[in-house]
């Protein structure tokens, strides 16, 4: 039997891009990254089983929720009242029932249209082979035609055995669709890519990350920059987060997945950074 913190956890797995309740446990790593099983996952979502609180930070994780937002928190609220009980909640942590910010917000639409592709674990690991690899990995999923590894390899001038060996990598981890003899196309082109949960990443392999997109990010040509330092609460700031991810999900629109006069690859980031409390 349904209740608001399953009915809420279904919608917000819907909005996050996860058809399905397999592909948003399956997506994020299943048992390994959960800590428990996918009918488990599914008693849950039914609701069936309510998770403790450890079991529930890992959703909030695989829904890619910011910490101390308001939708994470509408989450997090929703799990309260389940795990104590109306009675309980009404009586003691009704009073809690308040977003980060104090003021009831919609949520915001989601620009990307549903059209998101999470990469998993193993399908990043294998992206980052090695920087040719990655390299061939950023151009091949940016474009929707058919290519052979000479073909990216004369594109992105890199040796044709990379090439080769970065092909190989991809279309194991089923990043790259076989469309005829030599010839591969992205399998996730016309998607917009997101990396694993942070949780799921080894330091290692998000070091590997790190440094490779600084290297290619390095050998291009800044084409606009805008950034600032303001002071502000830091949970009503907190709710600024969504709205820049939804500007960066709104590049999605300008997305050219074959080539045009003048295409380009392009790198655009979002972050914050928190220096010192005053």
């Amino acid at each position: 039997m349904q209740n608001e913190f399953s009915e809420l956890l279904k919608k917000k797995r819907q909005e996050a891009g996860f058809r399905t309740a397999y592909h948003f446990f399956y997506g994020n790593g299943g048992k390994g990254f959960f800590g428990f099983s996918y009918r488990q996952y599914l008693r849950i979502e039914l609701g069936n089983s309510i998770p403790g609180p450890e079991r529930l930070s890992r959703l909030v994780s695989g829904l890619r929720l910011r910490d101390r937002t308001s939708s994470a928190n509408e989450l997090a609220l929703a799990w309260l009242k389940a795990f104590v009980g109306d009675e309980v909640y009404v009586n003691v942590f009704s009073f809690l029932g308040i977003p980060a910010s104090g003021v009831k917000k919609q949520p915001a639409k989601n620009i990307s249209g549903g059209n998101k592709r999470y990469l998993t674990p193993a399908q990043l690991s294998a992206a980052l082979t090695d920087k040719e690899t990655y390299l061939c990995f950023l151009a091949m999923s940016s474009d929707s035609s058919d290519w052979t590894s000479r073909g990216i390899a004369e594109e992105l001038g890199v040796p044709s055995a990379s090439a080769e060996r970065a092909f190989a990598a991809l279309h194991a981890a089923k990043l790259l669709k076989r469309v005829g003899k030599g010839r591969y196309r992205s399998a996730i082109a016309t998607h917009m890519v997101e990396l694993p949960q942070r949780e799921a990443i080894s330091d290692a392999l998000m070091e590997k990350h790190r440094n490779y997109t600084r290297e290619i990010v390095a050998s291009g040509r800044e084409e606009f920059g805008r950034s600032g330092i303001i002071r502000a609460d830091d949970v009503v700031f907190r709710d600024l987060f969504p709205v820049l991810q939804l500007s960066l999900d709104a590049m999605m629109a300008h997305k050219a997945t074959q080539r045009t006069k003048n295409s380009a690859l392009y790198y655009v980031t979002g972050r914050v950074v928190r220096l010192l409390d005053f």
